[in-house]
């Protein structure tokens, strides 16, 4: 019964202890078995699971994910699990940890030059511990779809943070990664990472948090709910960015506070939002009079 709870608890990590416990009872105490058995108690046998899976991952929680069968694309031997890296400690004595998952053959997918990727974080879904869970998303030229590449849950929401989850992203392509085109949210940290990592690239802002920055500047104004809803209807604000290819532009350092806070994932309902580049707010300004471009900016 010890082999067959030390089997379970390796073999498949994803199962729980009561439910090892529950196929244990099955297999030794189930069925027609009607000669006397000795085995582990209940207690016993969800302790030994624990114990055994603190022995195989060296009594790191962090270190069962860097191991199979977790690492591994499901029934596949390639690796999903792609880098953990941790450094010093910030002003609160607590240490940065970035972790990435990435699928091996959608990561082929960056390696095309003047590819466009779009870069997503979420506060609200992430496991205990970690402040961000940053989306990599690549466009798909033969499907026209932004597929989901990289997966980084982060410790911080600081710009070295956001740095250094470009740096491994581009070590995991082989150094192949170079965008013509980086879609993100109007986060400053974001977008100056962005610009160190990718200086050639154009960022482009994302419409939807836009319109929810705008949504929440116009309820803080006191301006009456029926001319808000009005202007997050689909082709109104957004005709400001199909009709012309910039708006108000200014340096990275200039953004409103507004703006900067729209990446909150507040509930507000903005309708019209796209991710393409047609509902987006392109940083990279157009060319001077005279053909020599401009330098490049942040849409606010």
């Amino acid at each position: 019964m010890q082999i067959a709870v030390d089997e379970l608890a390796r073999n498949d990590v994803s199962l729980s202890a009561a439910t090892i416990c529950s196929r244990i009872d099955e297999q030794f105490y189930g069925g027609a078995q009607m000669q006397a058995l000795t085995g582990l108690p209940r207690e016993q046998v969800i302790s030994r699971v624990y114990r055994i899976r603190d022995r195989h991952s060296g009594g790191n929680i962090h270190g069962r994910i860097e191991k199979p069968p977790l690492s591994r694309v499901v029934d596949r031997p390639l690796n999903f699990f792609q880098f953990h890296f941790i450094c010093g400690f910030d002003d609160n004595d607590q240490p940065i940890r970035i972790i990435g998952w990435g699928h091996p053959e959608l990561i082929s997918l960056l390696k095309y030059s003047g590819t466009c990727i779009f870069i997503d974080g979420t506060f609200r879904c992430v496991p205990r511990g970690f402040q961000q869970c940053i989306v990599v998303m690549v466009h798909d030229r033969s499907s026209g779809l932004y597929v989901p590449v990289f997966y980084v849950l982060t410790t911080h929401r600081t710009m070295n943070t956001c740095r250094h989850v470009l740096h491994f992203i581009i070590q995991a392509t082989g150094e192949q990664l170079e965008p013509a085109e980086v879609i993100c949210d109007f986060e400053r940290t974001l977008i100056d990472a962005v610009q160190i990592q990718f200086p050639a690239a154009d960022i482009i802002g994302y419409l939807f948090h836009f319109k929810q920055a705008v949504r929440r500047r116009m309820k803080k104004l006191g301006i009456a709910k029926r001319a808000t809803s009005i202007a997050m209807e689909s082709g109104v604000l957004d005709m400001l960015t199909s009709s012309c290819n910039h708006l108000i532009t200014g340096p990275p350092g200039d953004l409103p506070s507004e703006v900067e806070d729209s990446t909150d994932d507040e509930d507000d309902e903005v309708d019209g939002a796209s991710s393409s580049s047609d509902g987006a707010l392109s940083s990279n300004s157009s060319e001077a009079e005279g053909g020599e471009p401009e330098e490049k900016s942040v849409i606010v």
